[in-house]
């Protein structure tokens, strides 16, 4: 299934970013005319996880893969335009659940997200640098649990998961730079996951730890990139 979905994801974006050239990025965004970017990011995620009344120790995460961006831009001065589009990624956080050893189970949480977002822009179009503020709407279908303890180590999975809310919304900020790179901030406005209690297997022991997520905010710093996508153009009778 995850194979399925990826064939799916790159069946959007790569004959497009197949079409790309060179000259691309050096040529003038087109004005009042819509036009796609596609591209990808790296993403820093974090958050604050509060496990009966507390609060879990926080150990950031990366993740490169998998991440895909396709956009639609519409510039309708020289310094203002919006995009929307379709976005697919895979974010989480990672935090320490304390044992009753006094030990700490590192608990890795993570779900691949389908969004649409929506954002404003503000700057240079013509030159693709500016500022876009915006939000997005995104829908968590696979989530992934990793515990780690002395060298062992445990996983969940699950499709269409009751872990995490089905449906979120976020706010984000990024500002694109030259050459198609963006930095970009984003907080997501409900819990990431669900206020229910799980049974935590303990990796190489026969203990178990009690998990409830009263509180699990969720927010990311990436590093990403957007490429112009060329559109295949027909050859005319002249040039065949």
């Amino acid at each position: 299934m995850t194979k399925l979905l990826i064939i799916i994801m790159l069946s959007i974006v790569a004959p497009r970013a197949n079409a790309q050239d060179s000259t691309a990025l050096k040529n003038a965004a087109p004005l009042r005319t819509p036009y796609e970017m596609s591209g990808s990011e790296l993403i820093f995620s974090s958050g604050e996880v509060s496990s009966y009344g507390q609060k879990l120790k926080s150990d950031g995460r990366f993740s490169a893969f998998l991440h895909l961006n396709y956009q639609s831009h519409y510039d309708y001065t020289p310094s203002f335009g919006i995009y929307s589009g379709l976005s697919l990624i895979n974010v989480g956080f990672a935090h320490r659940l304390p044992l009753a050893n006094g030990d700490d189970l590192q608990l890795t949480q993570r779900s691949y997200s389908l969004g649409i977002p929506l954002a404003v822009k503000v700057g240079n179009m013509g030159k693709r640098t500016y500022l876009a503020v915006g939000a997005s709407l995104e829908y968590m279908f696979h989530y992934r649990r990793k515990a780690f303890y002395n060298g062992e180590r445990g996983s969940t999975s699950s499709w269409f998961p009751s872990e995490v809310r089905p449906f979120n919304s976020a706010v984000f900020a990024e500002l694109h730079l030259s050459k198609g790179f963006y930095i970009r901030a984003k907080y997501y406005l409900s819990d990431f996951l669900r206020n229910q209690e799980s049974l935590i297997p303990v990796p190489g022991t026969s203990e178990v730890v009690s998990f409830r997520p009263e509180k699990s905010s969720l927010g990311y710093v990436s590093i990403g990139w957007v490429l112009m996508v060329r559109k295949k153009r027909h050859a005319t009778k002249s040039e065949v």
